[in-house]
């Protein structure tokens, strides 16, 4: 489930290009209620399985790298107290860590973002 929490934050995207480009006056009401709630919906859903699988595994922090975004290459690092250097190996990566806060974070923002869209449902009804 670790491996899918790329797409908690990419479903609610969709959802919004679904209705606002894709199906843009060709929906019904209906049919864009539905994508826009199934798809937060369904990033709620996904962000308690990604939770109940970091809380179950014991770990302190997950991390899933997603892409390599700079591979810079070889970085020369000196110490200056004792005038050594080494040489390492630079890379930034795109990615998501998952830690207590951040599963707090994340299962709060997705909760009160499925309620937002069902309330506003039936406010503007």
């Amino acid at each position: 489930m670790s491996d899918w929490i790329w797409l908690i934050p990419l479903l609610p995207f969709a959802g919004a290009f679904l209705n606002g480009v894709v199906f843009r006056n060709r929906l019904s009401k209906s049919g864009a209620t539905w994508i826009a709630c199934g798809s937060v919906g369904a990033s709620l859903l996904l962000a308690l399985g990604v939770i109940g699988e970091f809380l179950a595994s014991g770990q302190q922090t997950f991390e899933k790298n997603v892409y390599l975004w700079i591979p810079a290459g070889l970085l020369e690092i000196g110490d200056l107290a004792h005038g050594a250097s080494k040489l390492v190996q630079l890379e930034v990566s795109m990615g998501f860590l998952l830690d207590p806060l951040s599963s707090v974070m994340l299962l709060v923002v997705t909760f009160v973002g499925f309620w937002i869209h069902v309330y506003s449902v039936g406010y503007m009804s």
